[in-house]
């Protein structure tokens, strides 16, 4: 399967980027084809560049309301880059990454999957 997914900066500001980096590498293993859709370089691109058949750095996968008309442009710019990958799935790790991947898939025969991250359980209900 051809597998697109986004990032927003190769870096770790947290865990859920290394978690979205260790995911991937295990799809890469079972033989899919992993293409990235990335804003910033950062720590983990040397490790994205080992499992990604193609790496497309965009300015920004969000609209931005301070600069709303430069921002869709750009936004719509990255989603015609990443439709031509012609993924089977888009991965998108972050809920703030749904409308792009929704943008990429429609009107294709392209799922989107939205990987859940929950915060661990605090207690028994």
């Amino acid at each position: 399967m051809r597998i697109l997914t986004t990032a927003n900066h190769l870096d770790s500001a947290g865990g859920l980027e290394r978690t979205h980096l260790t995911n991937a590498q295990g799809l890469a293993r079972r033989g899919h084809r992993i293409d990235l859709v990335y804003v910033e370089e950062g720590a983990f691109a040397p490790s994205w560049r080992e499992i990604a058949t193609t790496m497309t750095q965009v300015p920004t996968t969000l609209p931005r309301r301070a600069h709303a008309v430069g921002s869709t442009r750009a936004v719509a710019d990255a989603v015609r880059a990443a439709r031509r990958l012609e993924p089977d799935i888009v991965y998108a790790y972050r809920y703030w990454d749904l409308p792009f991947a929704v943008a990429v898939a429609a009107g294709r025969p392209t799922a989107v999957v939205y990987h859940l991250c929950l915060p661990p359980q605090t207690g028994r209900a």
